[in-house]
């Protein structure tokens, strides 16, 4: 094989191995409470694996939930003041974070102080 293309090769697999793994793609599931939402779920999936977070909600309400994602008011195991510290905290090893929804990447780029590219 010469050498120009043994380079080229590798270094696509070299690039295309860094960026996979400098990728993760977040879903967010919110639920709307007085004029605000409130995310109740997370999916961060990267490098083939993936993690999942259910957020408590930040404050008391009559419960309610939503038809669309099954979610209530009332689940979750994290408290709702940790939102900013988990997310940030697992998505800091990547550098390109994708999410599906504008008004989602807007939400999460205003937590993380991130940006956010939509799907």
């Amino acid at each position: 094989m010469p050498i120009k293309g043994y380079v080229h090769h590798h270094f696509s697999l070299f690039l295309f191995c860094t960026l996979s793994k400098m990728t993760a793609v977040i879903e967010i599931e919110f639920l709307q409470s007085n004029n605000e939402q409130v995310i109740k779920e997370a999916a961060i999936v990267a490098n083939g694996a993936s993690n999942h977070y259910l957020f408590h909600p930040p404050y008391h309400m009559e419960p309610h939930g939503s038809k669309e994602s099954g979610l209530n008011w009332d689940d979750g195991f994290i408290h709702y003041s940790q939102v900013q510290t988990v997310l940030t905290e697992a998505l800091a090893p990547y550098h390109h974070l994708y999410e599906r929804g504008y008004d989602k990447c807007l939400l999460l780029n205003d937590i993380i102080d991130c940006p956010i590219h939509d799907l």
